[in-house]
C-alpha cells in the first residue's frame, strides 16, 4: 500500500496524495496500482518503495563533501554536529 509505505517513511497522507501520480509513474506500476501489494513481485515492491523514498522532501540534507568557502577551516566538526 502506497500510503502505508509512505507513512513508514514519515510522509503525511496529504503528501502521498499530492505526489501519488509521480510515485506511481516513477515506479512504473501504473497498470497494477489497484492490485494488492501482496501480489506484487519483489522487484515491483522494491521499485514502489524506492519511488516513495525518492519523493520524500527531507527537512535537512547532510552532505559528505565540504563546499569550499562554506565553512571556516577552524570550525570543529563536533561543534557542527552538535548544532544539528
Amino acid at each position: 500500500n502506497v500510503f502505508l509505505q509512505g507513512a513508514i517513511m514519515g510522509m503525511k497522507r496529504a503528501d502521498v496524495m499530492r505526489k501519488l501520480d509521480e510515485i506511481v509513474e516513477f515506479a512504473g506500476v501504473g497498470h497494477f496500482i489497484d492490485t494488492p501489494v501482496k501480489r506484487y513481485s519483489s522487484g515491483m515492491n522494491a521499485r514502489l518503495g524506492f519511488s516513495i523514498a525518492a519523493n520524500l522532501e527531507p527537512e535537512r540534507a547532510l552532505g559528505s563533501q565540504r563546499v569550499p568557502g562554506a565553512l571556516d577551516d577552524r570550525v570543529d566538526p563536533e561543534d557542527v554536529l552538535h548544532g544539528l
